[in-house]
């Protein structure tokens, strides 16, 4: 049982550093549960990772900068794909990414950021890219 417990400690560990480190999470319930933990809001980010060329654009142009990666220990980051190829993601993430299309994202825009408090309820959100990162830089700024 003490190894168990100290398992599951271990890989909530693993997630919290991950999430520090700048890097998007995949899963909902574990990002909405270090949010709820620490305090913070969610921000959760709708791409096409393989086929939306302003999501790669945006990634390239801001998402990939120490200026975001900077501001994201005042955020849980939840990356949504939805890829046209196969192999990027599994079946199983596929699934739960639709579903939160669904339920986030019924107009299927993409890019979309949106940000969330601890129980999922949608306190803002912005959309679309540009090739101009200061809207979200603002965003971003405005919510850290």
């Amino acid at each position: 049982m003490k190894s168990i417990f100290l398992l599951v400690l271990m890989m909530s560990s693993s997630l919290i550093q991950a999430q520090q480190d700048g890097v998007w999470l995949t899963d909902y319930n574990e990002a909405q549960k270090i949010a709820k933990e620490k305090k913070l809001p969610l921000f959760m980010y709708f791409t096409g990772s393989d086929w939306c060329k302003p999501c790669i654009k945006l990634k390239e142009d801001y998402f990939e900068t120490s200026e975001f990666l900077n501001k994201t220990n005042d955020f849980v980051l939840l990356m949504v794909d939805r890829p046209y190829r196969l192999d990027i993601i599994s079946e199983v993430q596929m699934k739960k990414n639709k579903a939160l299309i669904k339920k986030y994202n019924k107009e299927n825009t993409f890019p979309l950021m949106l940000l969330l408090d601890h129980k999922g309820k949608v306190l803002k959100d912005i959309s679309g890219y540009s090739g101009d990162p200061r809207y979200y830089r603002a965003f971003i700024n405005e919510n850290s």
